[in-house]
């Protein structure tokens, strides 16, 4: 690795990799689609109660329990939780993720070593990126930031190595598309959305 490298350091926690995961799905509109799927789960089944309710005589408990199971999955979806679900899951399992974590960011790449391994992407590999205040996301995928691309503020040694870091960033991949159609919209003064 060359070409005025940059080093990064710092140590995850889950709450950082929730936050990360947080961003980008609430950025790339995975957690809206997430909240419509279990709001319209949720007023189905609230309505199917109502009718079964208003029709059902006797056993009316026992109609109603499979509509209340309905209704959970519904607010589960609405809350966006299962994500989380499978993240915690993953963290619990690989406990290497939560390992210190050394970035090299170069005019080639990101390298990513921990204790375990190191693992190199060229810029080409990388689909998109969110860039907040504090933290800039990379992302494999429109889909979710990689492990190997979540980069806090906080673990550059210098303000002028972050800014070395998030330049090179910003030359090398694109802005998540539908942040920049966000951008764009705010700049032209319409409706726009920030992180």
């Amino acid at each position: 690795m060359s070409g005025g490298a940059q080093t990064l350091r710092w140590t995850p926690t889950a709450a950082e990799y929730e936050r990360a995961l947080g961003l980008w799905r609430d950025a790339s509109g995975q957690k809206q689609r997430m909240r419509n799927r279990g709001m319209a789960i949720s007023v189905f089944a609230v309505v199917l109660m109502g009718v079964v309710l208003a029709n059902a005589h006797g056993a009316r408990v026992i109609a109603v329990l499979p509509l209340l199971l309905v209704l959970a999955i519904g607010i589960i979806w609405f809350r966006d939780l299962i994500p989380y679900w499978g993240l915690r899951r993953t963290l619990a399992s690989t406990p290497a993720l939560l390992q210190p974590v050394t970035i090299t960011v170069d005019r080639d790449g990101v390298r990513s070593t921990t204790p375990s391994g190191s693992v190199f992407f060229e810029w080409s590999r990388w689909a998109a990126h969110i860039e907040i205040a504090d933290l800039v996301l990379l992302g494999l995928s429109y889909e979710s930031p990689a492990v190997s691309g979540i980069l806090p503020r906080s673990s550059a040694p210098t303000g002028a190595a972050w800014d070395a870091v998030t330049a090179r960033i910003r030359t090398q991949v694109p802005m998540h598309p539908r942040v920049a159609r966000m951008a764009e919209n705010e700049a032209r003064g319409g409706w726009g959305w920030r992180l």
